[in-house]
């Protein structure tokens, strides 16, 4: 454990809190899954909260090229989501695509490519998802 569990649980608490996350909401099962998704990701040093209340995931896995380098060690995600943001990443998504209308909002969040983020591994994109999951 890189972090301890009082200052993960402190920061995942101090983000829902500038989110406006009220407690029925995080009382859920769902959203209690994403909490301790985010708390062990804290936990592990995989992620942290800047000043700004943006979350820092440093790539368990990260993304590379053809040639072995890499091009996306880490994913920014802002603590806001436009209505406008959110509509223009669905833009091409059907409506029966519940994965990649799960990517579009990531892409929105951190603003990188969708085609991108298609190139996580797995264990990243829980991460990811988890954060997801609070904007829908």
């Amino acid at each position: 454990m890189v972090v301890s569990e009082r200052i993960a649980t402190e920061t995942v608490n101090k983000w829902m809190d500038f989110k406006n996350i009220p407690a029925r909401k995080r009382a859920e099962k769902e959203t209690k899954a994403s909490i301790k998704t985010i708390f062990y990701a804290i936990c592990d040093g995989y992620l942290t909260m800047d000043d700004n209340h943006n979350f820092v995931q440093k790539l368990m896995s990260p993304v590379l090229d053809k040639d072995g380098k890499p091009v996306l060690a880490q994913l920014i995600f802002k603590p806001r989501l436009l209505l406008g943001e959110v509509e223009d990443a669905l833009m091409n998504v059907k409506s029966d695509n519940g994965i990649g209308m799960l990517r579009a909002y990531a892409s929105a969040l951190c603003g990188q490519n969708s085609g991108l983020l298609r190139k996580l591994d797995t264990d990243d994109n829980k991460t990811s998802q988890a954060i997801v999951m609070f904007f829908l």
